[in-house]
């Protein structure tokens, strides 16, 4: 259920501030708010599978905040929630994650895998680093159309180990086009590949290279700014982001841990707290964020799921002969 509140307390918030800084936030507290609603639901059984972005809030919030409506953004899973800071309706967010008819997605793809073609929010793929490659492509396809585009490709630091990953960032370097390759590296990133950070990486490719405060959501705004600018002029950039880990939920495979210190390091870190020292109404848009994403999950809840008559739609520009053949035998079906 939405949560309520009564009139008083809503009088008692601070009026909304509009800068670039607070409107951001207030993605950022979205997005927060949509991964600790999405795991309540998954352990209510309501949801399969959650990939939090806890930690990557700044970062996504902070570069939907520079792009332009016309920009492309290609998320991979772990940073899809970038569709909420980019417009993505919460009803339709948690449509996608439970497989309701207001999923943007149609019900073809699976949770945390939004497509929204509305927002330039290009379909998650789940294989690692995958979207780098479409990301060239992107902004090949925009370059040779000679739109003022660019295409920002989000990804984990496991994709830096990726064939994708090379043949993405080679060809948009070769290329020349309007791409900026985010990489969000932990704290403790798997050792993958060789060098000490991922933005070394962009010599050897002809790129150039930013290495940025992921949890900042001030620098952010800053870095990721002049890189799409950057980008945009027609000079592809590697973006070396270094986000905060979250405390781990359960147990770690091997070493001993101390929760309390584990917390008290994140608390320091964590991205919304910080953004929220700068943002007078920090607290004020916390509430509204809840709000909204309560409000979007219980009507989400509410919806029946795509009918399986949308199947047959979107396989090809038009509609063929076969595919109105097999919709027919469909409906028959039903019907006897």
């Amino acid at each position: 259920m939405a949560t309520t509140r009564n009139s008083s307390a809503r009088k008692r918030r601070a009026a909304p501030e509009t800068g670039p800084l607070a409107q951001a936030y207030r993605s950022a507290a979205l997005i927060r708010a949509a991964d600790e609603k999405a795991v309540e639901l998954a352990h209510a059984g309501h949801a399969g599978l959650v990939v939090p972005a806890t930690g990557l809030e700044a970062l996504l919030a902070g570069t939907a905040a520079v792009l332009r409506d016309t920009d492309w953004v290609l998320p991979g899973v772990r940073q899809s929630p970038i569709a909420l800071a980019r417009g993505l309706q919460p009803v339709s967010w948690f449509s996608q994650l439970l497989g309701r008819i207001a999923d943007p997605s149609r019900g073809r793809q699976e949770p945390y895998h939004p497509a929204v073609r509305s927002l330039n929010v290009f379909s998650v793929s789940t294989p690692t680093g995958s979207q780098l490659v479409h990301a060239a492509g992107v902004g090949r396809a925009m370059a040779k159309a000679g739109r003022q585009q660019v295409a920002v490709a989000l990804c984990g630091e496991a994709a830096a180990a990726t064939a994708d990953f090379h043949t993405g960032v080679n060809f948009a370097a070769v290329w020349g086009v309007p791409v900026v390759f985010v990489v969000a590296r932990g704290d403790s990133p798997a050792r993958l590949v060789a060098t000490e950070t991922v933005a070394e990486k962009a010599e050897a490719y002809g790129l150039a290279a930013r290495e940025l405060d992921g949890g900042s959501l001030a620098e952010v705004i800053e870095a990721m700014g002049e890189a799409v600018e950057q980008a945009r002029a027609g000079e592809p950039v590697l973006v070396d982001a270094a986000c905060p880990d979250p405390p781990p939920a359960g147990p770690r495979a091997a070493g001993p841990r101390d929760p309390e210190a584990e917390e008290r390091a994140w608390t320091e870190r964590d991205p919304l707290r910080r953004a929220a020292e700068s943002v007078e109404a920090a607290q004020s848009l916390d509430a509204e964020a809840r709000d909204a994403i309560e409000a979007g999950a219980a009507a989400a809840l509410r919806l029946p799921p795509p009918p399986a008559e949308l199947l047959f739609d979107d396989v090809f520009a038009r509609r063929t002969p076969a595919l109105d053949a097999q919709l027919d035998e469909h409906r028959r079906s039903k019907r006897n």
